[in-house]
């Protein structure tokens, strides 16, 4: 199952869980400011006789400050869920080496960091469970020299390096996670958020 799949079918299960967060959030956002009137509103009522400047502004800041924590409330609780999300995420890709796909994603991996690379002969590093499959696959081409199983960790995947070392391609799991991160937030706030202002 490719990473873009599961993506997709977390944003799925997440937008139900974005929707109760959105919903509790809003509640409670409108509690805060119902409050807040309410509080500003008996102080307007106190206060109307000595002065009603004084009363409009103290109204006007209690009503600002009732938004900000509103909105703040909102802000973290986009960001709790945005998290969730990813560790969800991360949850499934450590899942990926236990799937009959593995090994084709393996190669996968392997053949695009050989790609970038572009060196003739390249040292390979996998998490240990991995080695047996790495030197199968490795079969298959004479370029890889190294293998190591330094990648305890990382969910799965490999790490390539060109022979004279200058250039790394980091293929594990968490590794494509963490550079496509910025993009997917962006991409699942969209898909959570949809439809909501700031």
């Amino acid at each position: 199952m490719s990473v873009e799949l599961i993506m997709e079918r977390i944003l799925r299960d997440a937008g139900e869980q974005a929707h109760a967060s959105r919903t509790a959030a809003t509640r409670k956002a409108e509690q805060i400011i119902l409050e807040a009137q309410q509080e500003a509103e008996a102080r307007y009522i106190g206060r109307m006789d000595a002065g009603r400047t004084e009363t409009a502004a103290e109204v006007a800041r209690i009503i600002a400050q009732a938004r900000m924590e509103a909105r703040e409330t909102i802000r973290k609780t986009r960001e709790e869920l945005l998290d969730r999300c990813f560790k969800q995420a991360g949850e499934e890709l450590a899942r990926i080496p236990e799937s009959p796909e593995y090994p084709a994603i393996l190669e996968t991996l392997l053949d695009e960091g050989i790609r970038l690379i572009g060196d003739e002969e390249v040292r390979v590093a996998v998490h240990t469970r991995d080695l047996p499959l790495i030197r199968t696959i490795a079969g298959k081409r004479g370029r890889l020299s190294v293998f190591s199983d330094q990648l305890e960790g990382t969910g799965g995947g490999l790490v390539i390096t060109s022979s004279s070392g200058k250039v790394t391609v980091d293929n594990t799991f968490t590794g494509r996670l963490s550079r496509m991160r910025k993009d997917l937030v962006f991409r699942a706030a969209a898909v959570l958020f949809e439809g909501e202002t700031r």
